[in-house]
């Protein structure tokens, strides 16, 4: 009588090596155990057991994105806007969902890059902050301004939202477009 007997064993292990700024490092470390295994018996009365074992061992590196809610250029001063994309309303995933050709990792922050894309004037302070060579945005704005931004920024997280739930697929341009659009109707 012969027993032949296979064992496989895959292991994963993902483990946060670190984070460097806007980017967290990742390990995938995979380990694979085949075994093999015969028993059997001898002609003469004895038992015999051949075994097998074959390992493969991989690792990966991922970097994945993972952008701060607040903080960097812009710095908390558009609380509502804030409050919109940390709460249940699925603002946040709209505003990815309509900005998912967009080059997020230019910024340090949801709010920066939100802020900046729709503002266009405002990039080349943010990446002066961001060099360390500039004071943050809420140092350059006038509480007048800040108003009027917060209104649009407010209106663009709306957009985005509507857009999210009716799963249409648009360019940046053309949500931006439909956030002036809105602001204007809404004015």
């Amino acid at each position: 009588m012969t027993k032949i007997f296979i064992y496989d064993i895959l292991i994963s292990v993902k483990l946060k090596h670190s984070t460097l700024k806007n980017k967290t490092i990742f390990w995938l470390v995979t380990i694979q155990i085949n075994l093999l295994g015969h028993i059997g018996q001898k002609q003469k009365g004895g038992t015999i057991m051949s075994l097998s074992c074959s390992l493969r061992f991989e690792t990966r590196l991922d970097m994945i994105q993972s952008l701060q809610l607040i903080g960097g250029a812009t710095a908390s001063i558009f609380p509502q806007v804030e409050a919109l994309l940390s709460g249940d309303g699925d603002y946040q995933s709209a505003l990815k969902y309509v900005a998912a050709r967009k080059k997020m990792d230019r910024y340090e922050t949801v709010m920066d890059f939100l802020f900046c894309e729709l503002h266009p004037e405002w990039r080349m302070a943010c990446r002066r902050f961001y060099a360390g060579n500039g004071p943050q945005l809420k140092d350059q704005i006038t509480p007048r301004q800040l108003v009027r931004y917060n209104e649009r920024l407010l209106k663009a997280l709306e957009v985005a939202h509507d857009i999210f739930c009716e799963q249409r697929r648009e360019s940046w341009r053309w949500y931006y477009k439909q956030v002036n659009k809105a602001i204007r109707i809404s004015a």
